[in-house]
């Protein structure tokens, strides 16, 4: 992970090395006046990144356990233009269902940073039942989160709620 360690520290200020039980991570803390943004990259072998990120949500104990789920998934064998949902087991207190996997190509995080890290990085993200169809294509995972009929899902935010009714609020 060294050299992906060198390129994630030199376009990102502030990061830090740490460990999530067993997972040996990098973590990034940005704070605008409305809120504070936190994210953990992980190595997942074969040049290839996993990353989680929050908005005022982040919870080592959540990050550990997605990792900890992901550390099994080979990331080369997904289709490269399909996201792939995961089944899961949450521990209490959270209420989710499934990790979301969405491939470099669809996810296109570090879009102006890195072409880099924009071709290796995998997002992960906690999901309910129903929020993301598992081989759903990249404008059917980007509608998912710009909706504007109040279905949309705030998958930065680690502490929402399963919606029962439209929500116009974040």
């Amino acid at each position: 992970m060294a050299d992906l360690d060198a390129i994630l520290l030199g376009i990102r200020p502030g990061l830090t090395v740490e460990t999530l039980g067993r997972h040996a991570v990098i973590r990034s803390k940005d704070a605008t006046p409305a809120h504070s943004f936190e994210s953990v990259f992980s190595d997942a072998g074969d040049r290839r990144l996993v990353e989680l990120t929050t908005r005022d949500s982040f919870n080592p104990r959540l990050a550990e356990f997605l990792l900890d789920q992901l550390s099994a998934v080979n990331l080369a064998a997904l289709d490269p233009n399909k996201i792939k949902v995961l089944r899961a087991i949450f521990p209490e207190p959270w209420l989710f269902e499934a990790i979301v996997l969405v491939p470099p190509a669809i996810a296109k995080r570090f879009e102006h940073e890195s072409e880099t890290l924009q071709r290796i990085t995998y997002w992960a993200l906690p999901a309910f039942d129903g929020e993301f169809a598992d081989s759903a294509d990249g404008s059917t995972f980007w509608h998912q989160l710009t909706r504007k009929d109040g279905w949309k899902s705030v998958v930065v935010n680690w502490n929402r709620s399963q919606k029962s009714q439209p929500v116009f609020d974040a």
